[in-house]
């Protein structure tokens, strides 16, 4: 299992590239996955956003929208337990699709900003999370 926290340099080399101090950096982590890069199993934080998955597919992994209501609305009444189900299918229908429409980490970067963090796909962002809270790190900023 990779390191569960970033290392002291890391802070420090991120911090001083965006002109901003560590307890700031750090408590951003915080609020976004309560401060955790790795679940006590060893997996990333995630959350499935069924809404951003293609939606030609909503019915195969049990998503809905009801009439006149916005997807997204209808993604915040997903229980987690659900979008747990609803990512397993969708990974088994399209992986790079399932990863872009979730966040993934301690900050929490959606799959979709995989270019934006410094990665050509959604795949290899998540590949790089799971091997160092560095490069989560270093992928927020």
């Amino acid at each position: 299992m990779p390191s569960t926290r970033p290392s002291t340099s890391i802070w420090n080399e991120m911090a001083e590239r965006i002109g901003c101090n560590i307890p700031t950096m750090k408590a951003v982590f915080e609020v976004e996955a309560a401060g955790r890069f790795y679940e006590s199993n060893g997996k990333l934080p995630r959350r499935f956003e069924p809404h951003h998955f293609p939606r030609e597919h909503w019915g195969r992994i049990g998503f809905s929208v009801r009439e006149g209501e916005a997807a997204w609305r209808a993604s915040l009444r997903v229980s987690t337990s659900a979008r747990r189900r609803m990512f397993d299918v969708a990974e088994s229908i399209d992986a790079e699709a399932t990863y872009r429409a979730s966040s993934w980490g301690a900050p929490q970067i959606m799959g979709f900003n995989c270019r934006l963090a410094g990665f050509a796909t959604a795949t290899e962002m998540v590949d790089a999370f799971e091997q160092s809270a560095d490069e989560q790190n270093r992928a927020f900023v």
